[in-house]
């Protein structure tokens, strides 16, 4: 196969490179993961994003569930209305892929949809329209309900989007924020719907990868966090209850541990406002 002229230089892909990489990483046969990714770090790959999904099926098989975020962020400032089954998704050609394939479940909530393939994949994708985001009753609760994975492949902590089921979970005074979405319907018509405990606003993860976030340093003196490599692609997997239990450890003694120190930050600045004399409630895990 002849290998495009800007891969030249990069490691040639294979389905069963992936499955191998996956597996020494520690994902096996059963399990549930959630995967964020860049397809581009991986090298090149044979058969694209296809083949990096149906790596992920065979590793966990028949017993197992492989979930994505498919976001769209339809806000009413600008965003396309939000169809499971017209819009795409706009974190990655991965997660575009995947939630395009017959045997994908696609939820339906309107600005931040997951997709999942796999034995719990109805189970995580319904209903997400009636909740949060990533409230607990939704996929990303589910999640840690079921004791799957977070994987980030070839991204870092910067778009771990897990953190935002922690801020929704532990009711963070400052996660408060309601929004609208628009929303098409299967008869074409275009509306608007209200969306509490969006997760709008700034972090300090987000500055990842030009620096280490507060949160990544915190999280990679725990020992839960397992690297590793899929392809050329920098990638980690942490269970997402170890993350939840040790997410809100840390949010016990540092409560802004996701917020950013810069005095210009409006948004940070506002949010540690609301923090004062703040403490978590009880994790129900």
């Amino acid at each position: 196969m002849r290998v495009p002229e800007k891969f030249k230089d990069r490691l040639y892909v294979t389905k069963e490179r992936i499955v191998e990489d996956l597996r020494k990483l520690g994902l096996k046969r059963g399990d549930v993961v959630v995967f964020h990714s860049s397809l581009k770090s991986i090298g090149y790959v044979e058969g694209g994003a296809n083949t990096v999904i149906d790596a992920f099926i065979e590793v966990v098989g028949s017993e197992g569930t492989v979930m994505v975020p498919t976001f769209t962020f339809s806000f009413t400032r600008g965003g396309v209305p939000f169809h499971p089954a017209k819009t795409p998704s706009r974190v990655g050609l991965i997660t575009d892929v995947f939630w395009r394939r017959p045997d994908a479940y696609r939820s339906r909530h309107p600005t931040h949809s997951v997709a999942a393939i796999g034995k719990h994949a109805e189970y995580l994708t319904s209903g997400h329209e009636n909740t949060s985001a990533f409230s607990k009753h939704g996929p990303w609760g589910k999640l840690v309900e079921l004791d799957g994975y977070v994987m980030l492949l070839g991204v870092g902590f910067n778009v771990c989007s897990f953190f935002h089921a922690v801020e929704d979970r532990l009711e963070l005074p400052y996660y408060d924020i309601s929004m609208e979405a628009l929303v098409e319907d299967d008869h074409g018509r275009v509306f608007k719907v209200r969306l509490e405990k969006s997760p709008e606003g700034h972090r300090d993860f987000y500055g990842e990868p030009k620096r280490d976030s507060k949160v990544k340093l915190e999280l990679m003196k725990t020992g839960i966090v397992r690297t590793g490599f899929v392809g050329e692609a920098p990638t980690t997997l942490v269970r997402s209850r170890e993350l939840l239990t040790a997410l809100y450890e840390i949010i016990k003694r540092r409560p802004d541990i996701f917020l950013c120190d810069r005095s210009d930050c409006a948004f940070c600045s506002e949010a540690k406002k609301k923090l004062v004399g703040w403490t978590p409630p009880p994790l129900d895990v």
